[in-house]
């Protein structure tokens, strides 16, 4: 028997004394059986970067990268920078697809990391001068806790 569960789960962060709201979401199965590969990804949302696609007067370029790792220990943020062993990257604004996953021993696992969300905006008008474009990065954490079984 497999299990599967899916949450979808409001966060906050602070950044810059200012409350951000963000949406992120593991896509991967609660409890899993040893050896077994399993298909995942990652739907993300943060609605004030998701704006900056509606404005016509601008280009952007936006990108996000899941810098990640699986181990029998829980990561939070703080800690996981220094436990990263793999990442991701996507140019899709809400969804990063990640390649599939399994796991060799049974136990309780943790896939932990975060997600660097960049957005650089350049102006159609060319009023940027100096080479250097303005930009936005938003750093949100994720953790999913998964159970491995024998088969």
């Amino acid at each position: 028997m497999l299990l599967l569960s899916c949450e979808k789960e409001k966060q906050t962060n602070r950044n810059s004394d200012k409350t951000i709201d963000f949406y992120g979401q593991l896509v991967f199965p609660d409890t899993i059986f040893v050896d077994e590969y399993y298909k995942s990804h990652i739907d993300y949302s943060h609605p004030e970067f998701d704006e900056y696609h509606l404005n016509k007067n601008l280009r952007i370029l936006r990108s996000l990268t899941f810098h990640f790792t699986i181990d029998t220990v829980r990561y939070d943020s703080g800690l996981i920078e220094n436990k990263v062993k793999d990442s991701i990257w996507s140019s899709s604004q809400n969804k990063i697809e990640l390649y599939k996953i399994a796991m060799s021993k049974p136990g309780i696992h943790y896939i932990s990391g975060y997600i660097d969300d960049k957005i650089l905006i350049d102006s159609l008008n060319g009023n940027i001068r100096g080479g250097k474009l303005p930009g936005h990065l938003f750093r949100s954490y994720l953790t999913k806790k998964v159970v491995v079984i024998d088969k």
